[in-house]
């Protein structure tokens, strides 16, 4: 992992100054969401090693609330994290704390930069359904067709929540916005089978069908894997 200070301290001013993120509401949860691939020369053992050792470091700081880590299933070597904070100040002060940290040199040593993703959301919508282990991680990043405000989508999405709700192997899902108009809907499944079994068919369903409508599917990405524990 490259120094996580440049590219979240850049953001962070942003999302506490920006229009769409008041400075007020600073104990609004915020988003990590890293995709990191392994070195062309690297041990997978050895990634995987060093990915546990860094993600107990996180779960170590301050104003850390949860951080699942998956196995990419569209590539060998590829990880995907996504870490909750309870407030933008959390995240800064983890970035600065793990800034150099052994462990973050360690797992930066198994991983190259090339075609890395990290980015910063912070938390509009949240569900949990149920409480049980998370088996299989989906991250979906995208845009909205040009013209649908924030607040018509943000409709949309609440009156999809029945749909959801109703969702077998579903345990929860949030939706996320960074500043920039990029958005995340986070679903936790219980397993692989039961996304295989549930999320496509979800999209047949009236509400949900009526929310991915407003989604620009040009600028639409779906990350997915396997829990890592």
């Amino acid at each position: 992992m490259r120094s996580l200070r440049p590219a979240l301290l850049l953001l962070l001013p942003a999302l506490a100054g920006s229009a769409a993120v008041p400075t007020a509401r600073v104990d609004t949860p915020i988003l990590e969401f890293v995709r990191d691939n392994a070195a062309a020369t690297g041990d997978a053992a050895a990634m995987t090693a060093a990915a546990k050792a860094l993600d107990a470091a996180i779960a170590r700081c301050d104003g850390h609330g949860a951080t699942w880590r998956a196995a990419a299933i569209d590539g060998d070597g590829i990880t995907l994290r996504a870490t909750q904070w309870n407030s933008i100040e959390a995240a800064e002060a983890a970035a600065l704390q793990l800034d150099g940290d052994a462990t973050a040199k360690a797992f930066a040593a198994t991983t190259t930069a090339e075609q890395q993703l990290r980015a910063h959301f912070r938390q509009l919508r949240t569900q949990t359904y149920q409480d049980a282990p998370c088996g299989h991680l989906e991250v979906v990043v995208f845009r909205t067709r040009p013209g649908v405000t924030r607040e018509a989508n943000l409709q949309k999405f609440d009156a999809a929540e029945a749909d959801f709700a109703q969702g077998k192997g579903l345990l929860g899902h949030s939706l996320w916005l960074a500043p920039d108009g990029s958005w995340v809907h986070l679903l936790n499944w219980a397993s692989a089978d039961d996304y295989a079994q549930t999320g496509k068919a979800l999209f047949s369903k009236p509400g949900v069908g009526g929310w991915i409508r407003s989604l620009d599917f040009q600028r639409f990405v779906v990350h997915r894997g396997d829990v890592v524990r």
